[in-house]
């Protein structure tokens, strides 16, 4: 996941301020690329004159701020961000060159060797404590961003000044740090759709590869509102990969979003693209079809939007650190992304503008995460593996539209329906409950009172909503059993929706005429869970008490 500047002024917090809705952990944030802050972490901030010595800490600006004016918020110094990405406990992803607003590339061989040199010193102040530094433990450096974007590599730097400046950073970073991942370059996602840009991925290749140069993962970005498209170019990157024998090579997608850019949109369309339910929509079938795309690292551009900016920017949050619908379908994400082990499903029915992925935990939970990218709702169901003898599904479908400003919840059922553009998440745990039942006393004569409690454990803990299914108390005398109301007016039946705890359920007090006509009989208290079709769920619970 990627930071992109918009921060507390006052502490750094890369939480946001209290009075907000949304934070980097509820979204599940573990790491945080160095990009696009507008100046901190940038190589022309750091390293700001690429002819000086860069053996020499005079040559570097780490703790001054890059703003120009006292309200400017890029005011902070490259230090400050990158304290307040670890202290916050998030990994740096540590992007090495430039945001847009601060290009400039090596003008000079001179220049080159200096920059690879520059970069060295820089991880070992933000890594081994250089200069007054940090003590860090990121594992990925990135080299450049988008080098076949004439806006980050600018003529008249060539394309294989490029790829020298590649080698030579990377070699150099490896002698000193042998443990770090390296890789780059950020390519845009031409590299899978254009012929030319193709060609420049093909040759990146070859050039890092005959110089013996570093390549631990290929870095590139894409912004479509075609799942197909996100999951073509992954599969283009490492297919291209695998054919140049570099198939131990990561694939990381470091930036990714909509595209609420393209001139041929509606009015509108750039706000449901980047804040609403048609925008969690397609980042939702676009995440489920990565996992199918061998893509080892993604990051989302970016989490927040300026203060007072557009609602069609790029964040999941915006100016106030409220979650936009893709910043809600992100937290969906995470919470689905504890269920580690894969689960096979086939969709039969609907369209397909509805996308799913199913896993499940080593309890035996399962989660099943849906985006529906269509203009109609639809419904689906899920069939679990057989359930043994007594076993019932207990679950909650969270839900993400435009039919409501946070996440939704209800309970399980067995047919759901999902609105038009628009995400859910379903957590479903199958579990045999145990219902308990205790009377008070093992005899009651006239005019004693009689309390019955009922409990009932082993539904999943992480189940929070009521279910559906309802606990029911009848009364057996001999061989006849008869709902409560039968007993009379006194006596009402208990219906009890499920959840894991003990009631004191009913309480009577027996009359002389029911004492007189049940005397010297024993009665049994039964209670159970049933279903909507009156089948027991579960176990029987009884307690015996005898008629004086």
């Amino acid at each position: 996941m990627e930071q992109t500047g918009r921060r507390n002024r006052e502490k750094g917090n890369l939480e946001g301020p209290s009075t907000g809705t949304c934070g980097l952990r509820s979204l599940g944030v573990t790491a945080i690329r160095t990009h696009d802050f507008y100046g901190p972490l940038d190589m022309p901030t750091l390293y700001p004159d690429f002819g000086k010595n860069p053996l020499l800490q005079s040559s570097y600006v780490f703790t001054s701020g890059v703003g120009t004016s006292a309200g400017d918020l890029y005011q902070w110094s490259s230090d400050t961000v990158f304290s307040a990405i670890q202290s916050a406990g998030f990994e740096p992803y540590f992007r090495i060159g430039d945001s847009y607003n601060k290009v400039k590339p090596p003008s000079s061989e001179t220049e080159r060797a200096n920059w690879a040199v520059a970069a060295v010193q820089i991880l070992r102040h933000y890594r081994t404590g250089q200069w007054n530094g940090f003590q860090s433990t990121f594992q990925y450096v990135e080299i450049g961003n988008e080098p076949d974007n004439a806006t980050f590599w600018p003529s008249p730097a060539t394309q294989i000044d490029f790829f020298k400046l590649y080698v030579q950073t990377a070699k150099a970073i490896r002698a000193e740090f042998p443990t770090l991942r390296i890789g780059g370059p950020g390519l845009t996602q031409n590299s899978c759709a254009s012929s030319d840009t193709k060609a420049w991925l093909s040759g990146f290749l070859d050039y890092v590869k005959s110089n013996g140069a570093p390549l631990d993962f290929l870095s590139w970005h894409i912004y479509s509102n075609a799942p197909s498209d996100v999951a073509a170019c992954a599969g283009f990157v490492r297919s291209t990969l695998d054919g140049k024998g570099l198939s131990a090579v990561e694939s990381h997608l470091t930036e990714w979003n909509t595209d609420a850019e393209n001139k041929d949109l509606a009015p509108g369309d750039p706000i449901k693209l980047r804040a609403d339910g048609r925008g969690a929509a397609i980042l939702t079938a676009s995440w489920i079809r990565l996992q199918e795309s061998k893509v080892d690292q993604v990051f989302h551009y970016r989490v927040y939007d300026p203060v007072g900016g557009p609602r069609s920017f790029y964040g999941l949050l915006d100016g106030n650190y409220v979650c936009k619908k893709p910043g809600l379908a992100f937290t969906l994400w995470s919470a689905f992304a504890k269920y580690a082990n894969r689960v096979t499903m086939t969709q039969s029915g609907g369209t397909s503008d509805l996308v799913a992925l199913a896993a499940a935990n080593e309890q035996g939970g399962y989660a099943v995460l849906l985006a529906n990218t269509g203009t109609t709702a639809q419904t689906w169901s899920v069939g679990l593996p057989a359930l043994a003898a007594g076993q019932e599904t207990f679950g909650t479908v969270a839900t993400v539209s435009d039919a409501a400003s946070t996440v939704q919840t209800a309970a399980w059922d067995a047919s759901v329906s999902i609105p038009a553009e628009s995400v859910q998440m379903a957590i479903l745990n199958t579990a045999v409950p145990t219902v308990s039942l205790a009377a008070s006393n093992t005899s009651v004569a006239a005019g004693q009172t009689l309390s019955i409690d009922i409990g009932v454990s082993g539904l999943p803990v992480d189940i929070t909503l009521p279910q559906t299914r309802k606990l029911y108390a009848v009364l057996q005398v001999g061989n006849a059993v008869l709902w409560l109301p039968d007993l009379g007016a006194a006596m009402t039946p208990f219906r009890q929706t499920v959840t894991n705890g003990t009631w004191n359920a009913f309480s009577v007090t027996m009359s002389q005429e029911l004492s007189s006509a049940l005397r010297g009989q024993n009665i049994t208290w039964i209670a159970a869970i049933l279903d909507d079709q009156l089948r027991i769920v579960g176990q029987l619970a009884q307690a015996v008490v005898r008629i004086e």
